[in-house]
Parts: structure tokens; sequence; C-alpha cells
């Protein structure tokens, strides 16, 4: 994105490992933010044969972020920037350290789910502000919006000849209906179902029990709740992946009482030893909650705005365990090169936008959009002056 004018500061600048399925931070990841800088850089290349004239993608993009360092200049081929500039930018991107990746990411996957409505996504805000505020961004704001998302309230199961209770937690509802549970809760044999086939059930009392299941069942839960089980639960048995996460939620607002448990070994044996009868309790709901985007300015030496962006929030088929280490590459590239331009004076001034609300329809990108810019002249003129942020899409 680029522009031509840095605008005031709007907005309210207060506030009031795993990956997403629950998997603990591994090399995917550390690949994943090497891959987001790379394919910036893929970008710069490709546009040289494609959207701009050959040879000048460097000079007219490259300078525009950076412009001139503090490196000598020696002699230049024509349409490339010299090459004492060159050897600067690449030293400066030599610098961001595979150790030091890796301490953004744990950071920002250590304090629990960062799915809009939960304590992680507060802190990872925080975390960006102060993180913007270090790196001597100017005007760093933080602005505050509302989205509606299902929040998980807790879930257990309780064994009742033994007290024993277990945590559990809710799987993303089936459209506007939740696994929300009777208050009293529901009572119910614990059997095991397998993957689900009908021949998994088979010779098992299904009606009125509490089945637990492997997670890489794809979508034979169902086959359990059509002959009158009562809930589901799932473990880590079989393929834990997207398209199973993917499988365990319908387009249909159907009444299946769906669950993760996290201690799934202990359930198992419970249920293949036979004879316990459990009762769970869950309540999910639907609430509007606050969530924030987060940016700063790194000013530079002529007029015109580049704005930055990557989303901070994160999501899983169960929101309470919504860590995403994938999902917090974007964000540590983006903190990344905001770190390497702000040792450098850049040409032109750069935004580096954080939003959240991502995965609940774009809500953020949407929300600093409509607040900051539009394309439409009519929307332009009936945005407040101060909060203004004019800039162009390319």
């Amino acid at each position: 994105m680029g522009g031509r004018a840095r605008p005031r500061r709007g907005g309210n600048s207060a506030l009031p490992a795993r990956n997403a399925q629950g998997g603990t931070l591994g090399e995917d990841d550390m690949r994943n933010v090497t891959r987001s800088i790379g394919l910036f850089a893929l970008a710069l290349w490709l546009s040289s044969v494609t959207i701009f004239e050959p040879g000048k993608v460097t000079e007219k993009v490259l300078r525009k972020l950076v412009g001139r360092t503090e490196v000598e200049v020696v002699e230049a081929t024509p349409g490339e920037l010299p090459r004492g500039e060159l050897e600067g930018i690449k030293n400066e991107l030599k610098a961001i350290g595979k150790e030091e990746v890796r301490r953004t990411l744990e950071d920002l996957t250590s304090w629990g789910s960062r799915a809009v409505g939960y304590p992680g996504n507060r802190k990872a805000c925080e975390y960006i502000r102060e993180r913007f505020e270090e790196m001597g961004l100017e005007d760093v704001t933080v602005e505050e919006f509302q989205v509606t998302v299902p929040v998980d309230e807790g879930a257990e199961l309780e064994v009742l000849s033994t007290g024993e209770k277990v945590p559990l937690y809710c799987l993303w509802p089936n459209e506007v209906r939740t696994p929300t549970l009777p208050k009293e809760g529901v009572t119910g044999e614990l059997i095991y179902g397998g993957k689900g086939e009908f021949r998994d059930l088979n010779g098992k009392r299904v009606e009125g029990s509490i089945v637990l299941m492997d997670f890489g069942c794809g979508r034979n839960y169902i086959n359990a709740r059509m002959l009158g089980a009562k809930a589901v639960i799932f473990f880590a048995g079989g393929t834990v992946d997207r398209k199973q996460a993917e499988d365990k939620f319908l387009r249909v607002p159907v009444d299946i009482p769906r669950f993760w448990a996290e201690d799934g070994r202990k359930l198992l044996k419970l249920a293949r030893s036979g004879g316990y009868t459990v009762r769970l309790r869950a309540k999910m709901e639907w609430k509007n909650v606050e969530t924030w985007n987060v940016y700063g300015y790194l000013p530079g030496l002529e007029e015109g705005l580049i704005v930055v962006e990557a989303y901070y929030d994160a999501m899983s088929v169960v929101p309470r365990l919504a860590v995403g280490a994938d999902q917090a590459c974007g964000i540590v590239a983006l903190l990344k090169v905001a770190e390497v331009l702000s040792r450098m004076r850049p040409r032109h001034s750069v935004l580096f936008l954080a939003t959240s609300a991502h995965f609940q329809g774009l809500s953020g990108i949407s929300h600093f959009l409509h607040r900051h810019s539009r394309g439409s002249r009519y929307f332009r003129d009936r945005i407040p002056e101060e909060e203004r942020i004019d800039f162009k899409l390319f």
C-alpha cells in the first residue's frame, strides 16, 4: 500500500507453544516466518517483470522503504541501487537471527489462546504496542472495536463413582448452536467409539451415552449422535490436522455437543474398562467483546506513506486452545521488518499495522479502512480530518 500523506494521530491510545489445534512450537513455524520474509523479497523480484520496468523495482521499491544508508556510495549500474547501499540492506536483514525469531514466537504463544474474547488476545495487543514503542515508532495508537464471538466459559467431566474431574474444552459452534449443556449437565456411561464407524459402535449401548472418539474420525461423530449419544468427546487419536478440524463443525445449527479432552488417554482407559458413569457440564456463549488494532509510524525523508499489515489473533476449532504458533508467523515477520527499518531512515513513511479479528470476517482490517481510508470520495469526505489516513492500494 502506498500514499501521499501522513495523518495526525487518531483513536484511543489506551487499553481499558502451540499450533491451531494445540501442537507445540516447532521448526515448521520458524520456516513459516522465514518464508513470510522471503515471500516479501520474492514479490519485489516478480514486480520487476510484471508491474514495473525490468531493473527498476529495486530503485522504485527498496529506495521508498529504506532510502540511503550510512554506507559509502560506490559505483552502480543503471537502474540499480548503489552496491554499498545494497550491502547495507543485506547486513541489516542478516541481523534477523533464528533464535531472535524463535523468542518472539515463544512470547506470542505463551499467554494461552489469542482468539478474540480470550485473555491472550489482549496480552498480544499490549506486547505489540510495547514492541512498537521500544523501536521508536511514532504515534503508536491502539484502537478498540467490538465483534461477536463464542466464548468458552468452561467445561468438565466428572466421574460419579470417584468424584474425579477432567477439564474439557468446547468446540466451535455449529453455526449459532454452541455445545452449551443444561445447567444440571448431562449424565451417561462413558464408552469408546473409535473412529465412529458403525462397526466401531456395534454391540455398544450408544443411546444415552457419552462417546469418546478419535479426533481423526472425519464426520463420523454424527453417527453416534444419530444413535442417541448425549455428547461426543474428542482426543488426540488418529490424525489431528486442519482437514479433520474443519470436519468437527457443521454449516447448519444442529445440536451436537462436542468437546476436546487434553488428557484423552485417561478417559480412554476409563471407557475401555466400562461401567463408568460420568456427568458433563459446559457453557459457551456468544458475546460482544472488545479487541484492538495497533499501529505506529516510522517517519520518512519524503512525502508518501506505505502501510505494512499483519494480523495477530489466532483461531482453532477449540477456541480456548487457539495458541496459534503457525498463525503468529505473519506478525512476527512484521515486527522483524519494523525492527530492521527502524534502524534505517526510510525514504517514505511506513505505517506498521497489527490487526485483530482476522478470523471474524477480516473485521480488524475492515474497521481500520472504514475508520481511516475509503476509496469512494463520498465516504472519504465524511471521515473526520484528524482520523483520515491517505494511502492507495497497488
